[in-house]
């Protein structure tokens, strides 16, 4: 099972304008990171810098937990495919491809939409 990060769309969507959570594999973090592509077409991250605190404990009971520090939007700025896709209901899918040019969508499609059955 890989990761994957998050991506919140506020693009116009063809289909599933209401739809705005995604998660993607085709960004470079893969670590459950924030992403935004934005109304003008423009892809954001949500940047942090990460310490290692040695006094808080895990949800494992461990000591020692990496955390984020200086959150911030920073722009991304992506050359290739982007994907994105969602589960709609239990058995539903939407998924889309977005071509981007140095954080930037030059091409915009829609890959795949599954209506659920219920």
């Amino acid at each position: 099972m890989g990761m994957y990060d998050y991506i919140r769309v506020l693009y116009k969507l063809p289909i599933g304008g209401s739809q705005t959570e995604f998660q993607t594999k085709d960004t470079d973090a893969q670590f459950c990171d924030q992403y935004e592509l934005r109304e003008d077409g423009t892809l954001w991250r949500h940047a942090y810098d990460s310490r290692f605190d040695p006094t808080k404990m895990n949800a494992f009971g461990v000591m020692g937990v990496l955390c984020s520090d200086n959150l911030r939007w920073e722009p991304e700025l992506h050359t290739g495919e982007l994907r994105f896709y969602t589960t709609i209901g239990e058995d539903g899918w939407l998924e889309y491809l977005a071509w981007m040019v140095e954080g930037k969508v030059k091409e915009f499609l829609l890959i795949e939409h599954k209506e659920p059955t219920r």
